[in-house]
């Protein structure tokens, strides 16, 4: 899959500054499918949140929360903004992201 970067400056960060959703339109490549079937059986049995966007412009939210809640067994993390909050709103992820590191650490506290 490919994108045309004016294209994907509108359609995917389209939310951002013009200039900044240029810049990263330019640095996108070509998308490549996995070669084989994923390996794994189950999820690892890890600890494991999902972070999503409301207003996610590529993926549909609700499927984000029924794999969370469904296939993952946890409670999606939701930030308001759409799919790349990393550009949009760097300290609503920076702020979720510190959140779920203070639960996993308590938690590995609590386990000691």
């Amino acid at each position: 899959m490919t994108w045309d970067p004016e294209g994907a400056a509108t359609a995917m960060y389209g939310r951002l500054d013009p200039a900044l959703a240029r810049a990263l339109a330019a640095r996108l490549r070509p998308m490549v499918p996995a070669p084989e079937a994923f390996p794994l059986e189950r999820h690892p049995d890890v600890p494991t949140a999902v972070v999503y966007a409301a207003e996610d412009e590529i993926f549909e939210p609700a499927w984000i929360r029924f794999m969370a809640r469904e296939l993952l067994g946890v409670e999606p993390i939701e930030l308001p903004g759409g799919h790349f909050p990393m550009f949009e709103a760097p300290g609503r992820l920076t702020d979720a992201l510190d959140d779920l590191a203070d639960a996993l650490r308590a938690h590995a506290d609590d386990q000691a």
